[in-house]
Protein backbone atom coordinates (compact mmCIF):
# COMPACT_ATOMS: atom_id res chain seq x y z
CA UNK A 1 0.00 0.00 0.00
CA UNK A 2 1.15 3.37 -1.00
CA UNK A 3 1.55 6.05 1.74
CA UNK A 4 -0.84 8.41 0.14
CA UNK A 5 -3.81 10.70 2.04
CA UNK A 6 -5.15 8.83 4.73
CA UNK A 7 -3.84 5.87 3.73
CA UNK A 8 -5.42 5.92 -0.19
CA UNK A 9 -2.83 5.81 -3.26
CA UNK A 10 -3.07 8.06 -6.32
CA UNK A 11 -4.73 5.28 -8.03
CA UNK A 12 -7.78 4.24 -5.65
CA UNK A 13 -7.88 8.80 -5.76
CA UNK A 14 -8.65 8.73 -9.48
CA UNK A 15 -10.83 6.02 -9.17
CA UNK A 16 -12.80 7.42 -6.28
CA UNK A 17 -13.09 10.83 -8.16
CA UNK A 18 -14.12 8.90 -11.75
CA UNK A 19 -16.87 7.29 -9.28
CA UNK A 20 -18.12 10.72 -7.99
CA UNK A 21 -17.98 12.49 -11.93
CA UNK A 22 -19.99 9.89 -13.22
CA UNK A 23 -22.14 9.74 -10.02
CA UNK A 24 -22.57 13.66 -9.66
CA UNK A 25 -22.32 14.29 -13.34
CA UNK A 26 -19.71 16.90 -14.94
CA UNK A 27 -22.34 19.59 -14.09
CA UNK A 28 -22.26 19.89 -10.12
CA UNK A 29 -18.47 18.53 -9.83
CA UNK A 30 -16.85 22.53 -9.67
CA UNK A 31 -19.73 22.61 -7.10
CA UNK A 32 -18.99 19.64 -4.82
CA UNK A 33 -14.70 20.75 -5.63
CA UNK A 34 -15.47 24.76 -4.20
CA UNK A 35 -17.41 23.13 -1.28
CA UNK A 36 -14.84 20.86 -0.57
CA UNK A 37 -12.23 23.24 -0.90
CA UNK A 38 -14.50 26.01 1.36
CA UNK A 39 -14.73 22.54 4.16
CA UNK A 40 -11.18 22.15 3.98
CA UNK A 41 -10.10 25.64 5.04
CA UNK A 42 -12.85 25.98 7.51
CA UNK A 43 -11.16 23.09 9.05
CA UNK A 44 -7.53 24.60 8.67
CA UNK A 45 -9.12 27.75 10.56
CA UNK A 46 -10.48 26.30 12.80
CA UNK A 47 -7.32 24.05 13.68
CA UNK A 48 -4.70 27.24 13.69
CA UNK A 49 -6.99 28.95 16.24
CA UNK A 50 -7.65 26.40 18.46
CA UNK A 51 -3.97 25.70 18.41
CA UNK A 52 -3.26 29.63 19.07
CA UNK A 53 -5.63 29.46 21.50
CA UNK A 54 -4.16 26.39 23.66
CA UNK A 55 -0.85 27.78 23.15
CA UNK A 56 -1.97 31.16 25.02
CA UNK A 57 -4.36 29.11 27.43
CA UNK A 58 -0.80 26.92 28.37
CA UNK A 59 0.64 30.33 28.60
CA UNK A 60 -1.49 31.95 31.16
CA UNK A 61 -1.13 28.92 33.46
CA UNK A 62 2.54 28.68 33.10
CA UNK A 63 2.56 32.83 34.69
CA UNK A 64 -0.34 32.35 36.82
CA UNK A 65 1.59 28.98 38.15
CA UNK A 66 5.34 30.77 38.38
CA UNK A 67 4.51 32.25 42.03
CA UNK A 68 3.08 28.97 43.14
CA UNK A 69 6.18 27.36 42.09
CA UNK A 70 8.17 30.12 43.57
CA UNK A 71 6.34 29.80 46.62
CA UNK A 72 7.26 26.03 47.09
CA UNK A 73 10.63 26.48 45.99
CA UNK A 74 10.82 29.26 48.87
CA UNK A 75 9.06 26.94 51.62
CA UNK A 76 11.56 23.66 50.44
CA UNK A 77 14.46 26.21 51.16
CA UNK A 78 12.93 27.40 54.86
CA UNK A 79 12.71 23.63 56.14
CA UNK A 80 15.57 22.26 57.10
CA UNK A 81 16.16 18.32 55.87
CA UNK A 82 15.79 15.78 57.71
CA UNK A 83 18.82 14.15 59.72
CA UNK A 84 19.88 11.25 57.55
CA UNK A 85 19.89 8.75 60.71
CA UNK A 86 16.11 9.34 61.19
CA UNK A 87 14.30 6.67 59.92
CA UNK A 88 10.38 6.52 59.74
CA UNK A 89 8.59 3.61 62.52
CA UNK A 90 8.51 0.64 60.19
CA UNK A 91 4.04 -0.47 60.12
CA UNK A 92 5.32 -4.21 60.74
CA UNK A 93 7.25 -3.88 64.33
CA UNK A 94 5.15 -5.60 66.48
CA UNK A 95 6.97 -4.21 69.24
CA UNK A 96 5.39 -1.16 69.52
CA UNK A 97 1.86 -1.31 70.63
CA UNK A 98 0.65 1.39 68.88
CA UNK A 99 2.08 1.00 65.79
CA UNK A 100 -0.74 -0.75 64.17
CA UNK A 101 -4.14 0.37 65.93
CA UNK A 102 -6.61 -0.96 63.25
CA UNK A 103 -5.67 -4.35 62.78
CA UNK A 104 -7.40 -6.46 65.78
CA UNK A 105 -5.25 -8.27 68.56
CA UNK A 106 -5.05 -11.34 67.72
CA UNK A 107 -2.98 -10.21 64.66
CA UNK A 108 -0.92 -7.87 66.12
CA UNK A 109 0.62 -10.08 68.99
CA UNK A 110 -1.55 -8.28 71.37
CA UNK A 111 -3.56 -9.76 74.57
CA UNK A 112 -7.45 -9.23 73.63
CA UNK A 113 -8.87 -6.76 76.20
CA UNK A 114 -12.01 -8.04 77.74
CA UNK A 115 -14.95 -5.67 77.02
CA UNK A 116 -16.32 -3.36 79.36
CA UNK A 117 -19.21 -4.73 81.64
CA UNK A 118 -22.97 -2.52 80.87
CA UNK A 119 -23.63 -0.89 83.91
CA UNK A 120 -26.79 1.17 84.53
CA UNK A 121 -24.45 4.13 84.65
CA UNK A 122 -23.05 3.55 81.31
CA UNK A 123 -26.10 2.38 79.52
CA UNK A 124 -27.58 4.66 77.17
CA UNK A 125 -30.70 6.16 77.95
CA UNK A 126 -34.58 5.14 77.03
CA UNK A 127 -36.38 7.42 75.19
CA UNK A 128 -39.46 7.54 76.72
CA UNK A 129 -41.56 8.87 73.89
CA UNK A 130 -42.02 5.95 72.36
CA UNK A 131 -43.48 3.88 75.20
CA UNK A 132 -45.69 6.69 76.39
CA UNK A 133 -47.62 6.67 72.99
CA UNK A 134 -51.04 5.19 71.97
CA UNK A 135 -51.77 2.71 69.70
CA UNK A 136 -54.34 3.79 67.41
Amino acid sequence: MSGGLFGVGSGEIILILLIILLVMGPDRLPQIARAWGKAIRFVGKFSNTWNQMNAQLMRQIEEEGKPIQDALRVDDKAQPAPPAEATPPDPDDASDPLSNTIAPPELTGQAPTPPEPVTPESAPAATSDATESPDV
